[in-house]
């Protein structure tokens, strides 16, 4: 990222004021006012759709003043508004004119008794093109120009409002809003190299924007073989774009969307109101834009009637996230109506089996149905996954596919979801996994930002991003990619993506099906964090937690849960505990007794018999020390809810409880729970049972008598309080006593060097606790940097004359890039160097000049590049701290192995990688 975006000229720079984000808070307000005045908001949509058209047409020059004096009694369209008979004249002229199916006249009888017969519901329209803020009444002096407005800004203006929309008597199913910046992220990888006739499609359309830029760059890449004409664009958008949504309104907007598109593309647009006869629009309805259930079987058959290949070339889209309980219901009710039909459904369906057996029709079919049908895999509340399947059947072998999804069921460790997620990876080709959950708080998705009064305001954060690809990047059958766009502190202002810095990771299919969470380990974390939490489910001397609790004889689980269905009386008259009375691994001594004689799951009373270390789902801000887990030690008999996991000790020393209470403090467990857990640093900040289950911890054997004293005694310091200098030494003995009873190498202890201010970046979702990651490297911090790259490289060297690597110079090239010299020298002449820090002009020129001069040109500061001069190698990256951590030293150094030993590696002088 560039420096200037960091400086604090560009603090006060912030895309809510931009003027998109303004036009779209006024156009919610003329809605909201329209609305107010009675007018149905299908109406009010109609409404103004029909007047940025012609405000459209207006700025771009195709009529005049005189003309539109002529045509309709007034100069301006505020003044035409005035007036209802001059109003709904120029709506017939737009629709006689333009014809489609741009917000038709349905019933004008009806629209103007809606309106009360005149202009006075109107009023609100009149003063915004008038140059009126609807808020407040004021006259702006810099009216809106809808000529330099883009088209896909205009898509997506009226895609935030279709909600409103009542035409299909359900707006639960309006649509919900792409923004621009993610539209193009999206679509680059899948515009790379394609052929000009490629057909795309958008299962859920919504209003269109991902087919306004489909459609352009598909006219972009036909016109470098023929000349660019009117005929070639719609022939384009005819033959080579489909949008399918279950919501009219949303395709009344995509329809609006896509006119403008072919305006905005035509290169020879006319000129007066008498020759705009000839932009006559086709009807885009059952063409180009269906309003169906993307399920409805056989629609592939409709898409492209006439076609023998059904495929698209390219998929995308950003389907529904959000769980619809209707829907489930919905289709437990088909299924019983096909159960009570037995045979008769089932001959029904072998006669033909592309029309449903149930009451259900196929433009209704559900997701939910289509997956049960079909006996697809989808995870729990995931409405999403049923697209991606569908997206099987539309699609050839070679289509490129890209979906916005729902970060959380790729992360999930649950086994029913784990399994789906295996199923999925495995069913697609090249799959490639983008994550953008870390900008989830920063408004990566943009939602309606009104007054503070203001009743349509959303909440802030939007539900974590994943963008799945097949067929985009290339990968190995038996493995995935993954991409991970870090957190940045520019992001929420700019809305400019910030590329990752290092290549895509590689995961292999087999390994997540072992273990779900090396997927978020390799999406947060470096190449040698998946290698080291990969290799400790492999280490004899761990247990996951279940199977510790397990071998331990130590009954473990949840609490209680509230309700009526179940007898509690084992649970009567025992202080009762709540994950808000949790501070610093220990419960209040007053806490009040358990009264209620019901609860819905009671579980069995083994579990409440103290000695008692009760582990939090929440609480991560209540731990002794920030970044960690906590844990709680508690001797009484405890009624706890299930907001805990219990482990009960009852019959062993409290000692033994204590020691396990510390290793939950330890810098392994939080990394582990960092790295792994599912929902944790995703979507909120909490740890769930099931990533507690999957922790790895030391077996009991491998810690002696003074190990457990020891920890005991460490957790009993950490309960007090304390200064941040005996909170760090107590948890470093911890740590200490817990790395060595796993057996840790000096290399993987060094990963877990910096595990606090990794995990506080996870953990926690504040500015705070994620710039660390993004602060320039320290000296000290590169020189670890350097010592864990060398000792990564040098490991390799057995014999005296192998090549090792020793740290020489660092120096900064600007303000956002780093650069270290490394030198590759015989083992037996190596001496250890602390690296130094010099001036550009101490550097070789070589790698200069490879990177285009003194200017650095090419150097893109966003990604790293290793260069190979002689016997010299020099790394070059970003300059942020998550690119310098010890884990990035090992992994760059595993690079630079990886690069040595290729035998395509360009021998020379000079190479770049």
């Amino acid at each position: 990222m560039g420096s200037f975006w960091k400086s604090a000229l560009a603090r006060k720079i912030d895309r809510r004021t931009r003027i998109d984000n303004v036009l779209l808070s006024e156009l919610g307000y003329l809605l909201g006012a329209l609305v107010s005045k009675g007018l149905r908001p299908a109406l009010a949509q109609k409404l103004v759709g029909r007047c940025v058209f012609f405000q459209y047409l207006l700025h771009r020059g195709y009529l005049n003043e005189n003309e539109l004096s002529e045509q309709f009694g007034a100069s301006t369209l505020h003044q035409i508004l005035s007036n209802l008979d001059n109003t709904y004249s120029l709506f017939r002229w737009i629709r006689t004119t333009f014809n489609g199916d741009l917000f038709p006249i349905e019933d004008e009888v009806s629209e103007r008794e809606q309106l009360g017969q005149s202009a006075d519901h109107l009023a609100p329209l009149a003063d915004f093109f008038g140059h009126f803020n609807i808020r407040d009444g004021q006259g702006r002096l810099f009216p809106f120009r809808f000529d330099a407005i883009p088209v896909e800004l205009i898509s997506s203006i009226y895609e935030k409002f279709v909600h409103m929309s009542d035409t299909d008597g359900a707006p639960k199913l309006g649509v919900h809003y792409t923004p621009i910046n993610l539209v193009d992220l999206v679509l680059d990888p899948l515009f790379e190299g394609v052929q000009a006739n490629a057909r795309v499609l958008d299962p859920a359309c919504g209003s269109g924007v991902f087919l306004v830029e489909s459609l352009r760059r598909l006219v972009w890449l036909r016109a470098q073989e023929q000349a660019l004409s009117r005929e070639l664009i719609r022939e384009t958008l005819l033959h080579q774009i489909r949008g399918v949504d279950v919501s009219p309104a949303a395709l009344s907007v995509a329809a609006f969307s896509l006119y403008l598109a072919i305006l905005e593309l035509d290169p020879s647009p006319p000129q007066g109101i008498d020759a705009l006869a000839c932009l006559r629009f086709d009807p885009l309805n059952d063409r180009v834009l269906f309003s169906t259930s993307t399920f409805e079987p056989g629609l592939e058959n409709r898409l492209f009637p006439d076609s023998v290949a059904r495929g698209f070339d390219i998929i995308v889209g950003n389907p529904p996230w959000t769980y619809s309980a209707s829907e489930k219901l919905a289709d437990r009710q088909l299924a019983r109506e096909t159960d009570e039909d037995g045979d008769e459904a089932e001959a029904d369906a072998d006669e033909n089996a592309d029309e449903p057996t149930t009451s259900e029709t196929g433009s209704e079919r559900s997701g939910t149905t289509y997956s049960r049908l079909a006996g697809l895999p989808v995870p729990p509340r995931s409405t999403d996954w049923a697209f991606l399947w569908r997206c099987r059947d539309l699609s050839h072998t070679d289509t490129r596919i890209a979906l916005v999804m729902k970060a959380t069921p790729f992360f999930s460790l649950a086994p029913k979801t784990s399994a789906a997620r295996d199923s999925v990876l495995r069913a697609f080709p090249n799959v490639t996994l983008v994550n953008l959950s870390q900008l989830r708080t920063s408004r990566l998705f943009q939602e309606y930002e009104g007054g503070d009064d203001d009743s349509r305001r959303k909440k802030r954060a939007a539900g974590p991003a994943m963008l799945f690809l097949s067929n985009c990047l290339p990968s190995d059958p038996a493995s995935i990619s993954v991409v991970n766009f870090p957190w940045s502190s520019t992001f929420n202002r700019t809305g400019v993506f910030e590329l990752p810095a290092d290549p895509p990771k590689v995961v292999g299919l087999d390994q997540l099906k072992r273990r779900g969470g090396l997927l978020k380990a390799a999406t947060f974390g470096d190449d040698r964090d998946v290698w080291f939490l990969d290799r400790l489910t492999r280490n004899s001397r761990v247990s996951a937690f279940d199977t510790w609790c397990e071998i331990s004889d130590l009954p473990a689980g949840r609490g209680y849960r509230a309700g009526t269905t179940m007898e509690a009386a084992h649970l009567i008259g025992l202080p009762q505990a709540n994950a808000r009375d949790v501070k610093r691994g220990r419960l209040p001594r007053e806490l009040p007794l358990f009264e209620d004689k019901r609860v819905n799951r009671s579980r069995e009373p083994a579990l409440f018999k103290g000695p008692l270390v009760l582990l939090p789902e929440g609480s991560l801000t209540g731990a002794p020390f920030h970044g960690r887990y906590t844990a709680v030690f508690d001797e009484r008999d405890i009624a706890y809810n299930s907001s805990f996991v219990g482990v009960s000790f009852h019959g062993r020393p409290p000692e033994l409880a204590q020691a396990f209470a510390a290793i939950m403090h330890s810098r392994l467990v939080a990394y582990q729970l960092a790295l792994m857990g599912g929902t944790v640093g995703i979507k909120q900040t909490k740890i769930e049972v099931v990533d507690l289950e999957n922790v790895m911890l030391p077996r009991l054997e491998m810690l002696s008598a003074a190990d457990i004293t020891a920890l005991a005694n460490a957790f009993d310091e950490l309960t007090v309080e304390l200064d941040v200098k005996a909170l760090a030494r107590i948890s470093k003995s911890i740590d200490h006593i817990v790395e060595s009873a796993l057996g840790l190498s000096e290399i993987d202890r060094n990963l877990l060097l910096d595990a606090d201010r990794r995990t506080r970046a996870i953990f926690f979702e504040t500015e705070a606790a994620r710039r660390s990651m993004e602060v320039p490297p320290t000296r000290p911090e590169l020189q670890i940097y350097a010592e864990n790259l060398c000792l990564a490289f040098n490991a390799f060297a057995s014999e005296p004359d192998d090549h090792v690597l020793v740290p020489a110079r660092y120096t900064e090239l600007s303000h956002d890039i780093v650069v270290m010299k490394f030198m590759l020298t015989l083992k037996s002449e190596a001496t250890f160097q602390v690296i130094v820090p010099g001036e550009l002009d101490e550097l070789d020129d070589a790698p200069i000049h490879a990177l285009g001069g003194t200017d650095l040109p090419y150097l893109k500061p966003a990604k790293t590049l290793r260069l190979y001069v002689g016997q010299a190698v020099y790394i070059l990256k970003p300059s942020q701290y998550r690119c310098f951590s010890p884990a990035a030293g090992q992994s760059d150094a595993d690079r630079i192995v990886a690069d040595l030993m290729n035998p395509t590696f360009p021998i020379s002088e000079v190479a770049v990688a």
